[in-house]
């Protein structure tokens, strides 16, 4: 039963044997390299942080460095994991096919949004009515506000 415990305890405090791959040793070139793949790519795993970010993803900056170590560029590395995981880790879309939808459409869409804003501030001003200068009121109001204000004093609601 001791035995049990202790080969137990010694299975739980031992560092887990997690799959490493060896880095050689990198130039500042290829580092860069493995550097801009990993910005260039979102985690399979969490969706919202780049390769280089996620906490979640050593073993694939550990196979990103060992690729731009080997020799490879930074468009043959991003291609090499896309292949691998999906079009879903691509971080930018592509500038031909259906990614170029996404290049052109989106500065279209924020120029006609700012378009329409700016018509319709300028609809907004000539539709507004003129500035007053002196009184605003005509001859016909005043008397009727003064009519209307004359006959709340008579009502008692207010102390004249």
């Amino acid at each position: 039963m001791i035995r049990m415990i202790v080969v137990l305890l010694a299975l739980l405090a031992a560092p887990p044997a997690a799959a490493q791959i060896a880095v050689p040793e990198m130039t500042p070139d290829q580092t860069r390299t493995a550097n801009e793949a990993m910005a260039l790519l979102r985690s399979p795993v969490t969706p919202f942080h780049t390769v280089d970010m996620c906490p979640s993803m050593p073993a694939l900056r550990d196979t990103i460095r060992v690729a731009a170590a080997e020799g490879m560029t930074t468009d043959q590395i991003v291609e090499g994991v896309i292949a691998r995981y999906g079009e879903q880790v691509r971080l930018l879309p592509r500038r031909r096919g259906a990614g170029l939808l996404a290049w052109i459409a989106t500065p279209l869409v924020m120029l006609v949004g700012a378009g329409l804003v700016i018509a319709r501030l300028r609809r907004g001003q000539d539709n507004a009515p003129p500035a007053a200068d002196g009184d605003p009121l005509t001859d016909a109001e005043r008397e009727r506000v003064s009519a209307a204000l004359s006959e709340w004093e008579e009502s008692g609601e207010v102390d004249p």
